[in-house]
């Protein structure tokens, strides 16, 4: 006899993060989490979370708590961390792919010129993410 997929239990899994963001109903999470009411009741219907899509979204939410609904649902704090570290990783190869990309008729001057500037966009980026972060914390706080 072939053995019976267990299926995940998606309602369980949207109930422990409307109740770890401490949201009223759906609409509420999907707003928390970025995403429309529409996209979740979608996500309920077909019984199947878009793991990858989530997790891009909300990188503090464990992949693992998506595909089983098993606590916790954030990462540990020495998780975060590798991300980050990773994450800082992935910036410097972006980096020291500007840099190379950069043309070898530029003078030293200019080549600093332009990864300066290219730091300040970074930079500008980054600072509208952390304001964002903090309006999103505060608006949470709020509830």
């Amino acid at each position: 006899m072939p053995e019976k997929k267990t299926s995940v239990d998606i309602e369980k899994i949207l109930e422990g993060l409307k109740t770890h963001y401490q949201c009223r109903s759906l609409a509420d999470l999907a707003d928390t989490l970025g995403f429309t009411s529409n996209a979740l009741y979608q996500w309920k219907k077909r019984g199947k979370l878009p793991v990858r899509k989530i997790i891009r979204q909300n990188p503090e939410i464990r992949k693992e708590y998506l595909k089983t609904g098993n606590d916790p649902i954030q990462a540990s704090d020495e998780t975060k961390e590798k991300q980050r570290l990773e994450s800082y990783d992935k910036h410097a190869y972006k980096k020291l792919k500007l840099l190379k990309s950069l043309p070898d008729s530029l003078s030293p001057r200019e080549k600093i010129d332009r990864i300066e500037k290219s730091l300040q966009e970074m930079r500008s980026v980054i600072q509208m993410n952390l304001t964002l972060l903090k309006d999103l914390k505060k608006d949470l706080k709020d509830k």
